[in-house]
């Protein structure tokens, strides 16, 4: 078992729209997405649209590169070396994930 769990699987636990539907990207939001991330994982509160999304470990390390710059490569390279897991496996996750994050409208698409 590593540090991640067996498997990456990452999205959200529960998601909660209160308010009106409105596309955000990583820039724009910012200022209007807080997140907590302790070693559990992260929530993710959109005070704009009333949202609150959860994520495992593994989605909060994503969160966290993506949130301070970081490419998906260097983010992929990271999850291999601290899982062990092959890199198609964890390239494939880690897009699945960031589609996810689109269709929450948590990034850009």
């Amino acid at each position: 078992m590593d540090v991640f769990g067996a498997k990456l699987t990452f999205i959200a636990v529960t998601v909660w729209r209160c308010l009106a539907y409105r596309e955000i990207t990583m820039a724009e939001s910012s200022p209007n997405l807080h997140t907590i991330v302790d070693q559990d994982g992260a929530a993710i509160l959109d005070i704009d649209r009333g949202l609150i999304s959860t994520l495992n470990p593994t989605g909060a390390y994503v969160w966290q590169g993506l949130e301070s710059g970081e490419s998906l490569a260097t983010i992929i390279a990271g999850l291999v070396r601290e899982t062990g897991e092959e890199r198609l496996v964890v390239e494939r996750d880690v897009h699945d994930f960031v589609q996810a994050l689109r269709e929450n409208q948590l990034l850009a698409r």
